[in-house]
């Protein structure tokens, strides 16, 4: 699934992928070969979380990302977000991964698989040694 059909998501994955870009930019992030936010939604309780994980050339991430979403100001467009998927009938996405590359692009992937939300590799790189 890679599109969704509200009006003005669009708008917001492109908001997201800017601000996001920026901060790494004016970041001591270098040789970056692209960013991704993760972001799941579970439906029946309307939470989302995310993270963000930029990569180098090597594969290897930046785990440390915490400072890029803040100061990124994703809470807001995420609640924007979830706010419009709450507000559709037809629009199934339970998650979003949104690529962000260094030339100012990115692409949109959607995730229409419910129990995204509770996959436990979300969280697994945090409590790996």
């Amino acid at each position: 699934m890679s599109q969704s059909d509200l009006p003005g998501v669009e708008e917001i994955f492109q908001e997201m992928a800017k601000r996001i870009y920026t901060v790494i930019e004016y970041s001591e992030i270098e040789d970056w070969k692209y960013a991704i936010l993760d972001l799941r939604y579970e439906e029946e309780s309307g939470t989302a979380i995310h993270k963000i994980r930029i990569y180098d050339s090597k594969e290897s991430a930046y785990l440390n990302t915490g400072n890029i979403s803040k100061r990124s100001d994703l809470v807001p467009l995420i609640l924007d977000l979830c706010d419009a998927k709450e507000t559709s009938p037809t629009d199934h996405w339970h998650g979003v991964l949104l690529t962000i590359y260094p030339d100012g692009s990115s692409q949109v992937n959607l995730n229409d698989d419910p129990d995204c939300f509770n996959d436990p590799q979300f969280f697994q790189e945090f409590f790996e040694d």
